[in-house]
């Protein structure tokens, strides 16, 4: 919108062509200084475009570049899911085995123990065997050296106990 200019008396005097030029300078001076009008002529405005056409072709590029962000954005979100799901799943994959390993071996190691436990029970089953048969074979020969003293005349007579 143009301004109305004032004169020396202080009374509003009708916006004039020299207002509209200066304004136009002003504006274009402000765009340059700013790097507009390059941004302007790369986005195919011309300065005497009409604002509405201008905003629209704005808007226009903003939305492309907001849907070309967002896609992209998708896109690495995809792949970052894709490479920590990867990742989650080589850590699974890797636990469980280390897992299996763990428990083949504590199987090993168990069964190792009980193959131990067994001989030694085997052993010693053995020489409590061999203490009863040693004990048996005392006993016969308690048995033949008291009946020997039985049958001595002059032998004395043990007791069990003694032997």
């Amino acid at each position: 919108a143009l301004a109305a200019s004032t004169t020396q008396d202080g009374a509003e005097a009708a916006p004039g062509k020299d207002d509209e030029s200066w304004t136009g300078w002003a504006k274009d001076k402000i765009s340059e200084g700013l790097g507009l009008d390059k941004i302007s002529e790369g986005l195919g405005l011309k300065h005497d475009a009409d604002e509405e056409a201008a905003r629209e072709t704005v808007q226009h590029t903003a939305s492309e570049t907001g849907s070309q962000v967002s896609g992209k954005a998708a896109d690495a979100k995809e792949a970052a899911k894709g490479t920590v799901g990867e990742k989650a799943g080589a850590a699974k994959d890797a636990v469980l085995e280390k897992t299996e390993s763990a428990k083949d071996a504590a199987w090993a190691t168990a069964e190792a123990a009980k193959g131990k436990a067994n001989e030694g029970y085997e052993k010693m089953k053995e020489k409590w065997e061999a203490v009863g048969a040693t004990k048996e074979k005392l006993g016969e020969v308690k048995d033949m050296v008291t009946g020997a003293a039985a049958d001595g005349k002059d032998k004395t007579h043990r007791k069990d106990d003694e032997l």
